[in-house]
């Protein structure tokens, strides 16, 4: 099976081989089954509660996991300059979903944020998507322009033109987390690049005096600061949900509580099986369960980056493209 992998041709692109980097592969299936065996036990006693089925969750997460692998498969039949050719196309679906889920009637409001796209049982996050298409766009950009954007400020500041209006329509979300994702990636990429050191220090000390001032006009976004410095000082209000969290951390010691015994789960910590599940992972499998994550996080990052600066070809985006695409989705798992 695996030797067919290797070579299969391409049904839409003519014959062509995969060139799989097999250990970058099991990496990620180690993560996408431990996810699954996380969600299954953090989400069991709310399942249980609001569906009358402990595996709802479990269930659903599979259906997930289960298209996210058949998108994978296809995306390996597209050759990378297929993508390159689609950037402006893959650029304008991404504004446009921005806006779509602004709009009353079409966007979801969650916890007071209108982040999804409701399509009857399947909810779409179109800032997810934009964060990829952004990176396609800008290592296609960067690799036609190279010259243009090592030696001009006008090819220098030209992305920026399409990232600071897709930057606006998430904060009109609002999405703070993502616009930061979105702009550390570009930011990483503009360096790969080839940006000149100047160019570069400055727009870094922009990025964080925009972060800053982004920060400081919100109170919310300023509280939450606040309270991530020190939870405890506010361990029943706006602190609970982290000091949960570190309660997980510490129950679980070195090796954890065990599969399936967390008590944080039991609707101590909110959001356990989701933003928090990590905690309840700390939880039932101990630091040494945390570690081996973040490495296995770690493992595939590196791989992913150094495959395809090991792999790269003149004219191809991949050296661009691999770490500007790792960056969105590690980060967004932390």
């Amino acid at each position: 099976m695996l030797a067919f992998l290797r070579h299969a041709p391409s049904p839409l692109f003519g014959r062509r081989g995969l060139d799989l980097d097999f250990p970058m592969l099991a990496g990620c299936l180690a993560l996408l089954g431990l996810g699954l065996v996380m969600i299954t036990s953090a989400s069991s006693e709310v399942a249980a509660v609001s569906s009358g089925n402990a595996l709802y969750h479990m269930i659903r997460h599979l259906v997930y996991v289960a298209l996210g692998l058949g998108a994978a498969a296809m995306m390996l039949l597209i050759p990378l300059s297929a993508w390159q050719r689609l950037d402006w196309m893959l650029l304008l679906a991404a504004f446009g979903l921005l806006i779509l889920v602004l709009l009353p009637g079409i966007g979801r409001e969650v916890n007071g944020s209108m982040r999804w796209i409701g399509f009857g049982a399947f909810n779409l996050q179109p800032s997810e998507l934009a964060k990829v298409f952004v990176v396609i766009y800008l290592a296609g950009y960067l690799v036609r322009r190279q010259e243009e954007v090592r030696e001009s400020l006008w090819g220098f500041a030209k992305p920026f033109l399409v990232l600071l209006p897709m930057a606006f329509l998430l904060l009109l979300e609002p999405d703070f987390g993502a616009t930061v994702v979105m702009m550390g990636a570009a930011v990483a990429m503009l360096f790969l690049g080839g940006v000149g050191m100047i160019r570069f220090s400055l727009l870094v000390v922009a990025a964080v005096g925009a972060v800053v001032i982004l920060v400081q006009t919100q109170e919310y976004r300023l509280q939450r600061l606040i309270t991530f410095t020190d939870p405890w000082a506010d361990q029943y209000g706006a602190g609970y949900q982290l000091t949960q969290a570190l309660i997980a951390f510490g129950r679980g010691e070195w090796f954890g509580v065990g599969l399936g015994n967390s008590v944080q789960k039991q609707f101590y910590l909110p959001e356990a099986h989701t933003d928090f599940v990590f905690s309840v992972l700390a939880e039932e499998l101990g630091m040494v369960g945390a570690l081996a994550t973040i490495a296995l996080f770690a493992f595939v990052g590196v791989r992913a980056s150094t495959s395809a600066f090991g792999r790269r070809r003149p004219g191809s985006s991949s050296p661009l493209m691999s770490p500007g695409v790792w960056r969105p989705s590690g980060w967004g798992s932390s």
